[in-house]
């Protein structure tokens, strides 16, 4: 059967990298703690190489994997995890197979960030965390990116400008604050299976997958594969993979699909049911995220300015 072209256009467009991403720029009262950047990025192609930023940054990946180096080691990262840029000092990450990388990010300056390194809460030589995938912090940081795009470049006054600011840079350190402390939880050392059942989650997410095959495939009776992947991870399996499966329906109404035709994309049996399931994951349906979407569009980017997805942390 021939595709039609509105399918084969989402299709195309869902292989490519969602950035929604912005720079800030702050005011010279609040140098001692600033927001200075936030972003999500979806099916993230490149990643960065032998960079090295001015300011602190975080890169929390949600799905996929692949690797992040310093000057001194080199680590595999999966999802639930946390690398942590130090301004000075170089480093380089990416994903192991190309677009299959979702983050969320951000950039923060200033003394009071400093400070964190100071008393050892940040530490150079524990570059990555693992506070796993609880929905408390994934919420957290969607709802911070959300609130201060949103609030970039609106007309208010100065004074309401700054004490946004302001709030906006006591979010970041409360946040910083938050996976630091969930990673000194105690989250699990992550394993060879781990990566390997996240690569077979993450795939083919427009079709039925089994989960049994999957624990097969790690070496693991269903019932220890399912608490061991909820413990090493923070989600049980079938969780991670339906909000895999609701975070391309996102890319994809981000891309002009509607709720009907992204179910059907995605295997959905029908947009009703799809709805209930988006709801359960996002707090919201399908349709609200478009308009959501539409009330917000970033501005278009300036002649030569660099994408986000090039400077983004």
């Amino acid at each position: 059967m021939a595709m039609n072209p509105i399918t084969r256009t989402m299709q195309k467009k869902s292989a490519s990298t969602f950035d929604r991403g912005r720079y800030f720029h702050h005011a010279p009262s609040l140098a001692h703690a600033a927001l200075i950047g936030a972003g999500e990025i979806r099916n993230q192609r490149l990643g960065c190489q032998r960079r090295t930023l001015d300011d602190f940054a975080l890169v929390y990946l949600v799905a996929g994997s692949g690797w992040f180096s310093t000057t001194t080691r080199t680590y595999q990262v999966t999802p639930g995890q946390v690398m942590v840029l130090f301004p000075g000092i170089e480093h380089s990450y990416g994903p192991t197979v190309p677009g299959a990388w979702d983050e969320y990010w951000l950039m923060c300056t200033g003394a009071v960030f400093s400070g964190l390194q100071a008393t050892g809460l940040l530490d150079p030589q524990r570059p990555v965390w693992r506070p796993g995938l609880p929905s408390a912090l994934i919420n957290l940081f969607d709802a911070l990116v959300t609130a201060r795009q949103a609030g970039a470049g609106a007309a208010r006054s100065a004074q309401v400008a700054l004490a946004e600011e302001a709030a906006f840079a006591a979010e970041a350190h409360l946040l910083i604050t938050r996976l630091a402390q969930a990673d000194a939880a105690g989250a699990p050392a992550v394993t060879a299976w781990v990566i390997e059942a996240c690569a077979a989650l993450d795939a083919d997410l427009e079709r039925p997958i089994d989960l049994r095959r999957v624990a097969k495939r790690c070496a693991m009776a269903y019932d220890a594969f399912r608490k061991a992947f909820t413990s090493a991870v923070g989600l049980p399996p079938a969780r991670y993979r339906l909000e895999r499966r609701i975070e391309r329906a996102k890319a994809l109404l981000t891309a002009g699909g509607t709720p009907a035709g992204v179910a059907g994309l995605l295997g959905f049996c029908d947009v009703y049911f799809f709805t209930r399931q988006f709801r359960a994951v996002t707090g919201t349906t399908p349709g609200r995220f478009r308009g959501a979407l539409a009330a917000h569009a970033p501005p278009l980017r300036r002649r030569g300015e660099p994408s986000t997805t090039q400077r983004s942390g």
